[in-house]
């Protein structure tokens, strides 16, 4: 900025924080700021610094993945789907220390249409289980 004085720049004062953008539609912007409001919280209450909690992330996955790598039997593994759906999260990790593993995927998928799968969902897993968006959803 002081460049652009010296230079003889003029700019104007901003009014409008970033969350104002206009690229942002005002539902977006809410769950944004939910979200935001939601770290605050956690930090709050004495939940660490985001590096903190991303590196206990990262040693979790490390212990798990080392548990499954070493298993003679079956395992299986319930997560959300953030964390396996094309074969990412924690699919990736696993696969990282033991590509020899079998590892398999389901997902849940929401559709309109029940009896063809949309394209977008193709290959986000192994199975994939197909219900109606009319369904009653919980969190």
């Amino acid at each position: 900025m002081v460049e652009l004085k010296k230079e003889g720049v003029e700019y104007g004062e901003q009014t409008k924080r970033d969350i104002d953008s206009r690229y942002i539609d005002p539902g977006r912007r809410g769950e944004i700021l939910e979200g935001l409001a939601g770290d605050a919280e956690f930090l709050r209450q004495g939940g660490g610094s985001l590096r903190e909690v991303v590196e206990q992330s990262r040693q979790r996955h490390k212990e798990y993945t080392e548990r499954v790598s070493d298993a003679k039997k079956t395992s299986i593994h319930y997560n959300g789907s953030y964390h396996s759906d094309n074969k990412e999260g924690i699919v990736w990790y696993i696969n990282r220390t033991n590509p020899n593993l079998r590892v398999v995927t389901v997902a849940t998928v929401m559709q309109t249409d029940v009896d063809k799968l949309d394209a977008a969902n193709l290959g986000i897993a192994d199975f994939i289980i197909v219900v109606p968006e009319s369904m009653t959803r919980t969190y």
